[in-house]
């Protein structure tokens, strides 16, 4: 283990700490390997790569961290692992050649070479920050291309929504026909409500309109994992979808399904017996 190392891992461990920050935390802002951290702390310099290298992680991180004084703390810690690395090498039994008239001399050459190392570290971390800068505008590049073209195709969809108002338009509606029967003989209309929940495994645009009120309950792209997507409604619910594969359903009788593939454009009426009550609704709200 090296003394100057522990030092300042011991400082950097204790600063995490006190932010609240946990290794994962500090790894991901400071973009430095999770295990290069856990050696940094511990002072486990034999599993860190060379001395170059490890002052560009060493000053991210002091800098991640928010230590204003993180320039001096490097030079502490380069100064006290050279020292250190003198005397083990002095205690190692190989004669240290001294040349105590030149003290100067050797002082200069001290100097310069701390120079050459500051010099070699500053244009090493400036390389590294860009190379982190380009990755980063790169993915958030990726990142506004999929929302612009996910934008555009949901809009695409809800205006083909819009014109599904016959059977044939409708996709999949027959080979449902048996549950939904199912369903009305479990709950027969008018003893209670409807019920339909909705997990989302990919991004899908999504519309669910009440049966009895002919009202939209619902609309807007919904993405994984979205939750309290549950819905009740007396007469049952119209549901439209641009990403029929990207939605599994969960209707009254327990059973749970997909309407279709992905990328199709599916809309479904939960129970049958909604379509009519749609209708009826619609009419009278245009009267």
């Amino acid at each position: 283990m090296s003394e100057a190392l522990t030092k300042i891992g011991s400082l950097i461990k204790n600063k995490r700490t006190e932010l609240g920050l946990s290794v994962k935390d500090l790894s991901e802002k400071s973009r430095v390997g999770y295990s290069n951290i856990i050696n940094i702390e511990e002072g486990i310099r034999d599993e860190l790569p060379e001395d170059a290298c490890l002052n560009g992680f060493l000053k991210i991180i002091l800098k991640t961290l928010k230590l204003d004084n993180y320039d001096k703390l490097l030079i502490d810690y380069n100064l006290a692992r050279e020292s250190q690395e003198f005397i083990n090498l002095s205690n190692s039994g190989r004669h240290i050649k001294k040349f105590p008239e030149n003290n100067n001399l050797q002082s200069k050459l001290d100097s310069k070479k701390l120079v050459y190392l500051l010099v070699a570290f500053v244009f090493f971390v400036t390389v590294f920050n860009s190379f982190l800068q380009n990755a980063s505008r790169v993915k958030q590049e990726k990142t506004d291309t999929t929302a612009i073209q996910e934008k555009a195709l949901n809009k695409q969809i809800k205006k083909k929504i819009k014109k599904i108002e016959t059977d044939e338009d409708v996709i999949a509606e027959k080979e449902l026909e048996s549950d939904t029967n199912k369903a009305e003989s479990n709950n027969p209309a008018g003893t209670g409500l409807r019920k339909l929940s909705v997990k989302v495994t990919d991004p899908a645009w999504l519309q669910i309109i009440s049966a009895e009120t002919a009202k939209v309950i619902f609309e807007g792209d919904v993405k994984p994992n979205s939750s309290n997507l549950e819905f009740s409604d007396k007469q049952g619910f119209v549901l439209s979808s641009g990403n029929a594969g990207a939605l599994e359903l969960k209707t009254d009788n327990g059973e749970s399904r997909t309407l279709g593939k992905k990328g199709e454009l599916v809309k479904w009426y939960y129970p049958d017996s909604a379509k009519e009550a749609y209708q009826k609704a619609r009419k009278e709200k245009e009267e």
